[in-house]
């Protein structure tokens, strides 16, 4: 990743994990998210930073809800004027 990409990664990493320590981020119980969320790894760098990652590279669990989550943030953070209170996942 280049500089402005682990800048945009690190905002959106911390963004929900506040949103989650502070009871503003929802979902519906779905069963894949839970599963991916179950599989996520979270690293912290030298400098504060989280990082969301798989287990080992090579492992076949999935992490793909978490990191769909940390990318639609990423868009939210782009342009918080239209910024929702809280986030929720609604999967049909």
């Amino acid at each position: 990743m280049n500089p402005a990409e682990q800048q945009a990664h690190r905002t959106k990493t911390a963004q929900l994990e506040a949103r989650v320590k502070h009871g503003k981020f929802r979902h519906d119980g779905n069963t894949a998210l839970r599963w991916h969320a179950s599989n996520v790894v979270v690293r912290q760098r030298s400098d504060g930073s989280l990082v969301t990652e798989k287990e080992h590279s090579d492992s076949p669990n999935k992490i793909d809800a978490i990191d769909a989550i940390l990318n639609a943030i990423n868009g939210w953070i782009r342009q918080p004027s239209v910024a929702p209170k809280a986030f929720q996942m609604l999967v049909f």
